[in-house]
């Protein structure tokens, strides 16, 4: 029994890829925060009041490290930090040398339907700003305060974790139906396998069981005519 349930774990667990179908829109990647990317960058924090906290509206920026555009759009987010740091916390994924980061930009690139060009590439709510320049400055600045006061804030990563459509969800159900079903065909085959084999065993005992009875009475029968 016990080699019976093991077998079954054992298909179990080789299944469970195939089901599992979650997104994780940050998990694997590296990301640094408002001042880590400051920090990184060489520049130096503008205000010690900053702090971060839930409410704030999340600025995603795919940059590269030693980008002079990432730089300037960084600067400028440091200077308004006193007015706006309230409002905004940022989440910086470095491009240039982490391949992983750069192709989780393409994804939300391809996803909001906005190109990465190149970088930096900034994302508030449901807004792009591809590459940097002074001329989005008051475009910035509305799109932190717009998303910090909506009600549901907009973020890019929690959308694309949701199913695209009904179809897929339903091509989710199918798949994990059809997982269910090949672990229960896998179990009735394994279960009949073992039976038909203890059947044979069984079957073989008793052939045994005969030939001992039969040796013995022959012996019983030699040893009385003697």
């Amino acid at each position: 029994m016990k080699k019976i349930l093991l077998i079954i774990v054992a298909i179990g667990i080789f299944l469970m890829p195939f089901s599992a179908y979650a997104i994780g829109a940050g998990e694997g990647y590296v990301y640094s925060n408002f001042e880590q990317t400051l920090a990184e960058e060489g520049i130096e924090k503008a205000y010690d009041s900053y702090k971060e906290n839930d409410k704030q509206a999340i600025i995603y920026l795919f940059r590269g490290k030693g980008c002079s555009f990432c730089k300037a759009f960084l600067t400028y987010l440091n200077s308004i930090t006193d007015e706006y740091g309230k409002y905004f916390k940022l989440v910086s994924y470095e491009v240039w040398q982490n391949t992983d980061n750069k192709s989780l930009m393409n994804d939300v690139a391809k996803f909001l339907d906005e190109p990465a060009g190149g970088v930096p590439y900034i994302v508030i709510g449901d807004q792009v700003f591809v590459g940097y320049t002074q001329q989005y400055n008051e475009s910035i600045q509305k799109a932190i305060k717009d998303l910090y006061d909506s009600e549901e804030k907009y973020d890019v990563f929690v959308e694309m974790a949701k199913p695209k459509d009904e179809g897929s969800s339903s091509s989710n159900t199918a798949v994990i139906i059809w997982n269910v079903l090949t672990l229960t065909l896998a179990t009735i085959i394994i279960l009949v396998t073992i039976n038909v084999k203890d059947k044979k065993v069984h079957n073989r005992l008793n052939e045994l069981e005969k030939i001992i009875s039969v040796q013995e009475k022959n012996n019983k029968k030699l040893k009385s005519e003697s």
